[in-house]
């Protein structure tokens, strides 16, 4: 047998709009019933079985469990928590008239936009710091290349002193050392018994004697400069005066005294092919010659 609705016997009586009315308290009290059983599952005990019932709502295009089945995703209370979900459940709820729905939507909107924002900032923010270390990193570098190449110049300033130094020193080695040879020389001389030196330029005169005779001896030619520059005042500018041969007399013995003493190949042969400058030192008894 059939069980028949507790309330047939008004609805066979009700006039239809009556009956429309008891249909629609009866719906509404359906969602009441709803409501409270939606709001009483927040113990542990029941959550998956409001959470079920969310689902199920929300099914039935209810908008109020999609509201709370929103909040759930939302909150990733028993299930994994996904935002976006929670959104579009919560723009069905607010289209659907639910105004709760609309409010917890801008809030979820707006808080998604600062936690973006601030990861933005928290990004850039970093950005800036990475930034300016790698500027600090970069001055450091520069100035280490700067102090580097300080020290490199400061170096080679010091070995280009030290070289100045060594060869200044090198330098005054050399003129002492020069002016001990021209001293030992001196002492030589004088222990030779030097009598004196001069300097002369064997000219084209030099060579021919003084009637006019092509000379071929060295020492003949020799002997000609010296009449020439005492006797006949036939003088160079490179030559010097003497006071051995001013006198005709030693000039006689100047072939003598250059076999007793000595005279240089390269001296012997410019003196009879070209006008070479020579140096003639004077001894007591012999003479020497050099180029100059």
């Amino acid at each position: 047998m059939v069980g028949k609705c507790p309330n047939e016997g008004l609805l066979d009586e009700a006039k239809p709009k009556e009956v429309i009315n008891l249909l629609y308290e009866g719906i509404t009290m359906k969602k009441i019933l709803l409501g409270l059983a939606i709001l009483i599952g927040f113990t542990s005990n029941i959550v998956a079985d409001g959470l079920d019932e969310y689902k199920r709502a929300c099914a039935d295009a209810d908008a109020r469990g999609c509201y709370h089945l929103a909040l759930v995703y939302a909150e990733g209370d028993g299930v994994k928590q996904n935002v976006e979900t929670a959104k579009s459940f919560l723009q069905f709820s607010c289209a659907e008239g639910f105004f709760d729905a609309c409010g917890a939507l801008q809030d979820l909107t707006v808080g998604d936009k600062k936690t973006t924002s601030s990861s933005t900032v928290a990004v850039t923010d970093s950005e800036k710091e990475l930034l300016q270390l790698k500027k600090e990193l970069a001055t450091l570098r520069r100035e280490k290349r700067e102090t580097d190449m300080q020290r490199q110049i400061d170096s080679a300033r010091h070995e280009l002193e030290v070289e100045r130094l060594r060869q200044a020193r090198e330098a005054t080695d050399l003129k002492k050392e020069r002016e001990d040879i021209e001293r030992l020389k001196q002492e030589q001389k004088r222990e030779k018994g030097l009598v004196e030196s001069y300097t002369a330029r064997i000219g084209i005169e030099d060579h021919y004697s003084s009637r006019g005779t092509k000379l071929e001896g060295i020492a003949a030619i020799i002997r000609q400069d010296r009449a020439n520059y005492h006797k006949f005042l036939k003088r160079d500018l490179d030559d010097t005066g003497d006071n051995f041969f001013a006198s005709k007399s030693n000039r006689a013995i100047l072939e003598r005294m250059l076999e007793s003493g000595s005279i240089t190949m390269e001296a012997r042969s410019a003196i009879l092919y070209d006008n070479p400058l020579i140096e003639v030192r004077v001894y007591n008894n012999h003479i020497e010659v050099e180029l100059k």
